[in-house]
């Protein structure tokens, strides 16, 4: 097992004991207390995947030479992706993901699993950064399970492990700007090499 995947699971293990810990006795949670996508549930499909990864192979081939260029991503793509990615990873105890972009922030809404027969909506709001050296990073501004608040410390460690994750992830290109509209994310950048 790879370091990041100890890492997610160690990470997944305390959200799960947090939890536990702060809901024992306590009434069942409606997901709607969570907020939704705007527009309601974002369909998944096969056609958007394939969408994303025209459009970032594009934008990888206008990227050679230095020359700068542009990355866009739907909220339906982004969730059809990570939908995607998710039936191939066991090891990732989540479902039903839908992610959407509003406002310069990346809400993540997932069911999380392996509560024995039972399953928490989860959601994650995060905004995207460019570092000084041009590298994509994300701050975590808010994480809840069900109707409760994920501790600072859970959420500090979940930044960290995301972070080191987009670091090993990029491909020698240098960020230059971010753009998180309604329904879409833009990445601006060229490539280093």
């Amino acid at each position: 097992m790879t370091h990041p995947t100890k890492k997610v699971l160690f990470i997944t293990v305390m959200l799960l004991l947090s939890l536990l810990a702060c809901s024992i006795g306590l009434p069942k949670q409606k997901p709607e207390s969570l907020p939704q996508p705007p527009g309601g549930h974002i369909e998944t499909s096969d056609e958007a995947v394939e969408r994303a990864k025209g459009n970032l192979n594009q934008a990888v081939e206008e990227a050679k030479g230095g020359h700068e260029t542009t990355f866009r991503i739907t909220s339906e793509e982004a969730t059809s992706v990570v939908a995607k990615l998710l039936q191939t990873r066991a090891d990732i105890p989540l479902s039903d993901p839908q992610i959407w972009f509003t406002a310069g922030k990346i809400y993540m809404l997932a069911k999380l699993e392996g509560l024995g027969s039972a399953s928490v909506s989860t959601l994650i709001v995060m905004r995207p950064l460019v570092t000084d050296d041009g590298q994509l990073q994300v701050e975590l501004v808010d994480a809840k399970m069900g109707a409760f608040s994920v501790p600072d410390a859970v959420i500090n460690n979940l930044t960290e492990t995301i972070n080191e994750t987009l670091a090993d992830a990029q491909f020698n290109v240098k960020i230059t700007g971010i753009d998180v509209r309604e329904g879409e994310m833009i990445i601006a950048g060229k490539r280093t090499e």
